[in-house]
């Protein structure tokens, strides 16, 4: 039989017997104020889906970092003032409220050739994240990131110095030490910010440069009297400094550089936000590299609240030192049989996979929007 036989047949009536009545239904009246068309619900959705927030990408929010900050440096350098907005600062606060981890891994990358331009943004991302596990509201965070991201704009008069390879000269120090006043006058010619804004800003960035120059806490002004902006951006910004290198230095291992902190922390830093920083980032944090007691390498990804020895980890290298087909993931708040061994550094590891070894490698860099 055809196909057309078949649908001929289905749709004649055939004899059944009657069926009773169904009950009359119920019709339950809508308000005439309640009632909406297709027209209008689609205008609805339309207006929702443009009010919702677009997800945000830590790559991109940190690239639009880098380049903002690159602007206002291109333009400080040609005396130039910046007439932009700071947009970076907002989502930065947006993706660490919302506890992503990436943002921290990206922090943990340094710029080639001017390294002013990862100081900046990188030094931004660590005060906001202490902030936050500070308490601190939205609002303050705001102020708290401009302020961390400027702290050091000054510094973009004196690049020459600062990446001089050779140490520098008492002379070329007491000159780099005036970059908080050639910070101020830049951002004095900001047009973004109010000028209550200018205020904090310009005041962080003198108490942070008296009171902790060098990472070293000075007598200048007694510590109760220190804006607590600039006790956090002292711990964030010394952390940067550590664990990425400039031209006279290489880096410290993340694990090592707060080992350090928390060694000088009763000379150099306020003691409750060193140790909520370290209790917040975790001994072994996001982006550094670690051998576990398999004798597998492994990148931290991310944090574990409360456990500052068990973080997230992805598995990149077996124990027989070969880069692994498929890459595993490991909670080690999950998994106590495997612990970390030590911290180790990615870029000098010596691996049968050279491909492999230059990729750890160019990772250390951030590249993009430079």
């Amino acid at each position: 039989m055809r196909l057309t036989d078949i649908l001929k047949k289905a749709s004649q009536p055939q004899s059944q017997p009657p069926k009773p009545e169904a009950p009359p239904k119920i019709q339950q009246k809508v308000p005439q104020e309640d009632r909406i068309t297709i027209k209008e619900a689609m205008k609805k959705e339309e207006i929702a889906s443009e009010k919702r927030t677009p997800v945000l990408k830590a790559e991109d929010t940190y690239s639009k970092a880098i380049i903002e900050i690159k602007n206002v440096i291109n333009l400080s350098e040609k005396n130039a003032p910046f007439t932009g907005k700071i947009e970076c600062v907002e989502e930065i606060i947006d993706l660490i409220s919302a506890n992503n981890d990436e943002i921290l891994i990206l922090a943990d990358r340094a710029t080639p050739d001017i390294y002013l331009y990862g100081h900046c943004v990188n030094t931004c991302i660590f005060s906001v994240f202490l902030g936050k596990s500070l308490m601190l509201p939205k609002e303050k965070l705001l102020s708290l990131g401009f302020c961390a991201i400027l702290n050091d704009i000054g510094m973009s008069k004196y690049l020459n110095l600062a990446s001089k390879k050779e140490k520098l000269t008492e002379s070329e120090l007491s000159m780099l030490k005036k970059h908080p006043v050639t910070g101020q006058e830049i951002v004095q010619h900001m047009t973004e910010f109010a000028e209550d804004v200018k205020t904090l800003i310009l005041d962080v960035m003198v108490q942070k440069q008296n009171n902790f120059s060098d990472g070293f806490r000075s007598n200048s002004v007694a510590g109760a009297d220190i804006h607590e902006f600039a006790k956090i951006i002292a711990v964030a910004d010394v952390y940067e400094a550590l664990t990425h290198p400039r031209t006279h230095r290489d880096r410290l291992l993340p694990h090592d550089a707060l080992k350090t902190m928390i060694t000088g922390s009763d000379q150099e830093f306020d003691n409750r936000i060193i140790k909520v920083f370290i209790d917040s980032l975790s001994l072994y944090p996001p982006g550094s590299y670690v051998r576990l007691n398999t004798d597998e390498i492994a990148k931290v990804t991310g944090l574990n609240t409360g456990l500052p020895t068990r973080p997230k980890v992805k598995v990149i290298v077996s124990a027989e030192n070969k880069r692994l087909s498929e890459i595993k993931t490991v909670n080690l708040s999950s998994t106590p049989m495997i612990f970390i061994k030590e911290a180790i550094d990615e870029t000098k590891l010596d691996l049968a996979d050279k491909k492999l070894m230059l990729e750890l490698k160019a990772a250390r860099w951030w590249v993009r929007g430079i």
